[in-house]
């Protein structure tokens, strides 16, 4: 109900819906042996904690981030204004494992992409994938 956003945040707002890919990633982070073995490494990782940031849990676990699809990633982007970088430079603060960075940079063209992350071995799987990570 956008009569409940204030009037700044109403002329940005852009919703979205799940689409494919969206319905595909929640499918299969439902499927049973997903929730599963999502147990069993909730467990580990509640005890990881105690000596490790929730970052480098992820990092360990190879937790994938979905912030959005694709699809939605244009979207965004097209409500913003900002629909294309291409030749220009995208910057991801706390990239995680790079799945919604490589999805956003896709989707505006950016010729160099730098990226932000606290866990040390995300930042290490980012530089593998040909990202400027600053840790």
């Amino acid at each position: 109900d956008r009569s409940k956003l204030p009037p700044e945040l109403c002329s940005s707002f852009c919703l979205l819906s799940a689409d494919e890919a969206t319905a595909t990633y929640i499918s299969s982070a439902c499927s049973l042996r997903s929730v599963l073995a999502d147990v069993g490494s909730s467990l580990v990782a509640a005890l990881l904690k105690l000596c490790l940031t929730h970052a480098d849990t992820m990092a360990l676990f190879h937790e994938t981030m979905f912030a959005c699809s694709a699809e939605q990633a244009r979207r965004l982007l097209d409500a913003a204004g900002a629909a294309s970088c291409s030749g220009g430079s995208m910057l991801d603060v706390g990239a995680a494992d790079g799945a919604t960075t490589a999805r956003l940079a896709a989707a505006t063209g950016a010729s160099r992409v730098c990226v932000t992350e606290v866990s040390r071995l995300s930042a290490l799987r980012l530089a593998a994938r040909g990202y400027d990570c600053a840790v």
